[in-house]
């Protein structure tokens, strides 16, 4: 029994050391490379990404994949975790906890923004949230509506917010065929700007007589 928990323990230290390590490179991958920021400009608006030159086919197939491969990876872990595996494994609360953990931590569910660090922020208010109810021996149906809950605000914060910024956007960009006044054009620095001289009725151009001062002796 005490071997199986050493190596419970070490399995548990590994799984995490592998976690973090996947929320760095999927942190570093997000903000410092060209993939990640074609997939935040595919997020944040399809037509505007593909007219940048970014192929957004290319982007969902890649996007979709490492998903993918990350559920299998998790499903791994679990089943690793807990010896044993079978067809109602993960069919519980667990895709609404991956997402509410995710939107929680600030990842928009309408794309365009988001971090690794942040939903790790949320994997761990979400886990907190199910330990208090799990250790207050809260029915399962109960645990589903809290965390639903939790979920639909932060969905309407997310929302709230999304166009709180739309509007200060609009806001500070002026309407399409709106006439905008053009930007006084200021004299080059040693020039003053003199207004032409005002023509007389025939259209010529009246001539200036130019005076000498009287230098005193």
């Amino acid at each position: 029994i005490a071997a199986e928990a050493g190596a419970r323990t070490r399995w548990a230290g590994v799984v995490s050391g592998v976690f973090l390590a996947l929320v760095v490179v999927m942190d570093v991958a997000l903000r410092r490379t060209r993939w990640g920021r074609s997939v935040m400009a595919v997020g944040g608006n399809v037509e505007a990404a593909r007219r940048a030159g970014i192929k957004v086919r290319a982007i969902y197939l890649s996007v979709f994949a490492l998903c993918s491969t990350f559920a299998a990876l998790g499903g791994i872990f679990a089943a690793a975790r807990l010896a044993a595996a079978n067809q109602s494994s993960g069919a519980a609360d667990t895709n609404l906890n991956a997402i509410a953990a995710a939107v929680i931590g600030g990842t928009s569910l309408f794309g365009g923004r988001g971090s690794a660090w942040s939903a790790l922020l949320g994997i761990l208010v979400i886990t907190s949230i199910s330990s208090g109810l799990n250790l207050l021996d809260i029915d399962s149906s109960i645990r589903y509506m809290v965390t639903g809950a939790v979920l639909l605000l932060a969905v309407i914060i997310d929302s709230v917010s999304r166009r709180t910024r739309a509007a200060a956007g609009g806001a500070a960009r002026p309407r399409p065929g709106a006439l905008v006044p053009a930007p006084p054009v200021s004299a080059p620095p040693g020039r003053t700007r003199r207004s032409p001289p005002s023509r007389g009725r025939d259209g010529a151009q009246p001539r200036v007589r130019l005076r000498h001062a009287e230098r005193s002796p």
